[in-house]
């Protein structure tokens, strides 16, 4: 594994978010892996599917990375750190920046390629 390659990882994640392609998504994760989101640590496959499952489909999106830097740890899983503009639109509207976040994700190489072990963001700054 290395940086370029978990930047691609990342890029074809959020690419795939974006698109609604729930299952790429999923996929993404390891079996284990758990992403906090919006208050809740979803664990596992199901559960990143279910909530999924519920995004507004009239809602479209555009995550955009950014600073992107990515370090091996002493136990052999990587840990990547970057800026993601998260953008959206509604119909009937333009398209807003909604907030800047910083995120803070871990990987593990599988025979697969790399997973997502743990996924966390926090606001750098909300939009108005």
């Amino acid at each position: 594994m290395t940086e370029f390659k978990l930047h691609s990882f990342m890029s074809h994640y959020y690419q795939a978010l974006d698109a609604g392609r729930i299952e790429n998504v999923t996929q993404c994760f390891h079996p284990e892996g758990v992403w906090h989101r919006k208050g809740e640590a979803l664990a596992g496959h199901d559960a990143i599917r279910t909530a999924l499952s519920k995004r507004d489909t009239e809602r479209q999106t555009a995550h955009i990375i950014s600073n992107f830097y990515a370090l091996q740890n002493d136990d052999g899983n990587w840990q990547a750190r970057y800026y993601l503009m998260v953008y959206d639109k509604r119909a009937g509207q333009d398209m807003r920046l909604v907030t800047l976040l910083n995120c803070f994700d871990n990987f593990r190489q599988t025979e697969d390629g790399p997973r997502i072990i743990d996924k966390k963001s926090r606001r750098h700054f909300k939009t108005s």
